[in-house]
Parts: structure tokens; sequence; C-alpha cells
């Protein structure tokens, strides 16, 4: 399946204001794509394909976040066009906490992980779980590691996928020889 959309924003959008996009295949979280208000410009284009086995099911969807009354998003596919602003009254980030390394934020029923590492040239990539009761855990997605050695690197990962009242998420680093190692202390988030 071939994807193109177009997302136009605000002159004014920043660093704080995101546009997170999953792609489910059969239910589960194939890809997540991070799209910052300062990347987009006057657009920013995304042209995908992905694979969708016969009888299977494709899900897109999309979540923007604005921190001003004065910003918004546009998303354009064809006839489809939709424009998002932030509604008054309502914060564009509910809660921030830290748990170890990592900082967790949500709204509603979307949950943003970030954490901030040095890279290094063996780092493939993160895999992060969640669970609904701190022992069980599922796949919810990857993040690249960005090897670049020396650097601190930051990364982040939307979850739109948390349990309610309560998921627990744990992160590991996958390494090129295969080999992973926890990174942080698996934590709770309430919903």
């Amino acid at each position: 399946m071939d994807i193109n959309l177009k997302i136009r924003g605000s002159n004014n959008l920043d660093e704080k204001d995101f546009a997170w996009i999953f792609y489910y295949v059969n239910g589960k979280t194939e890809v997540t794509k991070t799209v910052r208000g300062d990347q987009v410009g006057e657009f920013y284009k995304i042209r995908d394909s992905i694979a969708i086995p016969a009888g299977g099911n494709f899900k897109l969807r999309i979540a923007f976040v604005c921190d001003g009354p004065d910003e918004f998003w546009k998303l354009s596919n064809g006839d489809l066009t939709t424009c998002i602003r932030k509604v008054e009254g309502e914060s564009a980030i509910a809660e921030v906490k830290e748990s170890g390394k990592i900082t967790f934020s949500k709204e509603r029923d979307i949950v943003k992980l970030s954490w901030s590492t040095f890279s290094d040239l063996d780092g493939n990539y993160f895999v992060i779980e969640r669970s609904k009761n701190g022992s069980q855990y599922e796949f919810a997605g990857y993040v690249k590691d960005n090897r670049s050695p020396g650097k601190p690197a930051n990364y982040s990962f939307i979850d739109s996928g948390a349990f309610k009242p309560e998921t627990w998420y744990r992160i590991s680093k996958v390494g090129m020889n295969g080999k992973s190692a926890f990174f942080g202390k698996p934590f709770a988030v309430k919903l």
C-alpha cells in the first residue's frame, strides 16, 4: 500500500508542537513517526509504502499537538483536509514526569516517552514494551539508534495503545550483535 500525505502548519509552530503518525497492520503498530512543528516549514510530505498481507487490514492514526491558540496543523490527502487547533483551557502536555533516565508526558490516551543517551557504533535500536500489570509485556514499537559515537542523542516514542488505568513500560537497547540490555527501569504511567 502506498501512502501520500501532506502536512501543513501555521508558520509559528515550534519544537513543542508535534504530529505523531502511526501505521497499524492487523492491529499491531508497524511504524511510528514523529514530526516536530519546527521541521514543517511550508509543508511536510510523507510518502511511504507498507506491505499488508492478503486479507490483512491497515489503520493510519495521526495525533496533533499545538500549544498556542494561534497555532494549527493541516492534513491533506486528496479531497480530505482537516485542521487541528489548540482548544482554549487545555494544556498541550497534561503531565511530565521522570522515571530514572526516561521522561514521559501524557495527553488524553497518548503517552510520549523521551530519553537521552550517548550513542555508539554498536547501537542498533531500542525496543519499547508495554504491560497492563508490570510482569507480562508486549511489543509496543522500536526506535532506531542514531549511531553517532561520543555524542548525546535524544530519542522519543509515541504510544497511542496505552492501557487504562495504568500502563507499565520498559525499554531495551539492542546492539548490532543482537545482544540487548534494559535501559532505565520499568515504570508505570497512570491514565
